[in-house]
């Protein structure tokens, strides 16, 4: 659950594909004091294993938006690493839409921006065949090679996954008004991802977006994990008083 602190800012984290609530445990273990991490859970993992997973990516931002619309009264920012990305963007549109409190910050990694999303040929891998799937999973990182070859894990995480990756290879984007909102956004020196991509996000906030590279794949979040955090800390002391 979600417990109210004042004297915490929230740092409300979006799954990305194939991942939990677990996923973020590794910046539980190097947050701050003052941030009270929210993982949030999408259905078929975790906490919510016996729901049916979700192919779609509104159904995805509905339920999520769900999750945090009754808990974002106090100050909170917002992470969102690859899937995780866009749909943290989609809940914000929808945030604001009810005229909720926006975050105070949005940190994006590993992923480029939503309009460079929509222009840029998105590889379909949520109908590859399963050597080729497998394959795919391996070029990504973070998941031990060994852990691959594990018949009965890829049985579970296979078509968690698949569901995650139909629902983001369905996505359109369409352009809206900038929000209001600093933002951050991360990136891998051995992603698929340029400069140009990853500052797409510009497009999408009024105010000047930083970005910053990092050594490593996909996946380079758990290697730099804090020093993410201790960036995430910095700017937030620049919006958000302490």
């Amino acid at each position: 659950m979600m417990d109210k602190n004042r004297d915490k800012v929230s740092l409300i984290c979006f799954p990305y594909a194939g991942g939990s609530r677990y996923s973020y445990g590794v910046f539980e273990s190097v947050a701050p004091r003052k941030f009270n991490i929210l993982p949030l859970e999408l259905p078929g993992r975790g906490d919510r294993i016996g729901e049916p997973l979700l192919t779609e990516i509104n159904s995805m931002v509905d339920d999520l938006f769900r999750q945090i619309r009754s808990r974002i009264d106090e100050p909170y920012i917002i992470y969102g690493h690859s899937m995780g990305a866009i749909l943290a963007y989609l809940v914000i549109k929808k945030i604001s839409q009810y005229n909720l409190p926006l975050p105070r910050h949005l940190f994006i990694s590993g992923c480029e921006g939503p309009s460079a999303v929509k222009h840029k040929k998105q590889k379909l891998r949520s109908h590859l065949p399963p050597d080729e799937f497998i394959e795919e999973l391996k070029g990504l990182g973070g998941v031990p090679e060994d852990i691959l070859k594990d018949e009965s894990f890829i049985r579970f995480f296979e078509p968690i996954l698949r569901a995650d990756l139909k629902a983001i290879e369905g996505y359109e984007h369409r352009e809206s008004i900038p929000f209001n909102i600093p933002v951050a956004v991360l990136y891998g020196s051995e992603e698929d991802l340029t400069f140009e991509d990853v500052y797409a996000w510009q497009e999408e906030s009024i105010t000047e977006v930083e970005v910053i590279k990092f050594s490593g794949n996909h996946f380079f979040i758990f290697k730099h994990k804090k020093e993410i955090m201790d960036i995430i800390e910095r700017m937030v002391g620049q919006t958000v008083a302490k």
